[in-house]
């Protein structure tokens, strides 16, 4: 199934890209509006730029839920060379 890579959710921490077509009730939706998106429990992604990585490190997205927003932070990792 493909995914709409702008809105999420987080479930018990879990991170979910929504799907690209939803459904309320029995109506399929294509291209569904944010209000829609937001009636279903899916939650605008605010990203941001990746960080520089060098040698000696490598980050990963960090996603939280802020004011009906997700968030994405990077977490940064050290290489043990």
């Amino acid at each position: 199934m493909k995914k709409n890579y702008n809105y999420a959710r987080l479930d018990r921490g879990n991170f979910e890209y929504a799907p690209n077509i939803i459904y309320i009730g029995n109506t399929q939706i294509i291209n569904a509006s944010a209000e829609e998106y937001t009636l279903l429990g899916w939650l605008p992604i605010i990203k941001t730029e990746h960080p520089e990585e060098d040698e000696n490190s490598y980050y990963t997205p960090v996603y939280t839920e802020e004011n009906g927003k997700i968030i994405q932070r990077w977490k940064r990792y050290e290489v043990n060379v």
